[in-house]
């Protein structure tokens, strides 16, 4: 807040990939605490942080240089939102 920044934390996979993906392997991530720990974070920084779930590696390369352009023109919007029911592109 006192560098009047926005934090996006862009992850490559879908929320659904990653309940699917934690099934597999040797190794299950504790979904619950990873969720509960986003959502303090997301509170903590409220205003200044926003969780980005861009399904893909593509994805992020494409919007990375969309928020980056747009910067704090995007800070008061729920990208979650318009990446789940809208076509980025």
């Amino acid at each position: 807040r006192q560098f009047n920044a926005y934090l996006y934390i862009v992850i490559e996979s879908s929320v659904s990939n990653i309940k699917k993906n934690n099934n597999f392997g040797s190794y299950k991530s504790n979904l619950p605490y990873l969720w509960h720990n986003m959502r303090d974070l997301t509170h903590k920084f409220k205003g200044t942080c926003q969780f980005i779930f861009t399904g893909g590696r593509i994805n992020s390369t494409r919007l990375i240089p969309k928020l980056l352009y747009h910067g704090n023109k995007l800070w008061n919007v729920d990208l979650q939102y318009y990446i789940d029911n809208y076509d980025m592109d």
